[in-house]
């Protein structure tokens, strides 16, 4: 599923390479979209971000920026965040196709 912001201009790649895709900007492109449904989770199951983070025995800004899909967390914390949230990681990820931004991404090489 995409989401309302994804850009409209979007590429059609070789299924074969990937060679022309600019990852730089692509990464840089992600940034405005949301990767994590972590806050929406956490909102859901009425937890708070600071349990968390002290179960997890993190800082409250590194709960905070995964909230806000400033930095995304490891997979092994995913996993653990999942089993403490009762949940699965599914939930705690984005449902946007992975391909459609990675399309998105070659507007810069247009």
């Amino acid at each position: 599923m995409i989401t309302h912001d994804m850009p409209n201009m979007l590429y059609r790649i070789n299924n074969s390479t990937m060679d022309s895709v600019n990852l730089d900007h692509v990464r840089s492109h992600l940034k405005q979209f949301q990767i994590n449904r972590i806050k929406e989770v956490l909102d859901q199951k009425g937890v708070s971000q600071a349990w968390v983070a002290r179960r997890m025995s993190k800082t409250c800004n590194t709960l905070n920026g995964w909230c806000a899909n400033k930095c995304q967390p490891h997979l092994v914390d995913l996993f653990i965040l999942a089993a403490l949230l009762d949940c699965h990681i599914r939930d705690l990820i984005s449902e946007d196709d992975p391909r459609q931004v990675i399309k998105a991404g070659q507007i810069g090489n247009a």
